[in-house]
């Protein structure tokens, strides 16, 4: 049972923090509408993006089942099995306690920057955002239902598909060394 907070601060059953606005729901939907064709490009590539990423990742974990279960069948002494494409982040285990921190900050703005993709999918095409919500390590937008139901299933995808583009779009920025210029570089050395 939900108690709601003044502020928007709700206390769900289970102990999670949530602050929930409504603050940005009209700068989401008039942002999207304004620039609307060019939101629309941007998540249809996302979109794309979003069924490629699909199959990639069922392949990925297909793969990686086969491997597990080559392990459990091959003798015990083969190594060349031992390799793994999906390695879970566990802190204190592969993952410095000093580093945890870093690691739950990465993780909050990915999520914020994913839930702003959303967003933005929906404003653009004319779906309306009742609110957005904050919590550990995590957000969510909570979009019109409604207005979702009658939007074409390519209009949807494109809203389905905004967060993970926005991510992957991060993550290719992200692989770009961010390097002083040369005269600075020059000076602290």
């Amino acid at each position: 049972m939900n108690s709601c907070l003044r502020g928007g601060v709700r206390l769900p059953a289970f102990p999670v923090f949530t602050w929930r606005t409504t603050a940005w729901n009209h700068w989401f939907l008039s942002l999207g509408l304004r620039h609307s064709a060019a939101f629309k490009l941007w998540f249809s590539c996302g979109a794309l993006f979003g069924i490629l990423a699909v199959l990639s990742s069922v392949l990925v974990l297909v793969w990686q089942m086969l491997l597990s279960l080559c392990r459990i069948f091959a003798s015990a002494g083969s190594s060349q099995l031992n390799s793994s494409i999906v390695t879970p982040i566990v802190p204190g285990l592969n993952v410095p306690w000093s580093d945890v921190f870093y690691v739950m900050l990465g993780t909050s703005l990915a999520a914020g920057f994913h839930e702003v993709g959303h967003a933005l999918g929906a404003g653009s095409e004319g779906v309306p955002v009742h609110h957005v919500a904050v919590f550990a390590f995590g957000a969510f937008v909570a979009l019109s239902e409604d207005a979702l139901e009658l939007l074409s299933p390519w209009r949807l995808l494109r809203i389905y598909c905004a967060g993970v583009w926005h991510n992957a779009v991060v993550r290719e920025l992200g692989l770009f060394p961010v390097s002083p210029p040369s005269e600075v570089r020059a000076s602290c050395a």
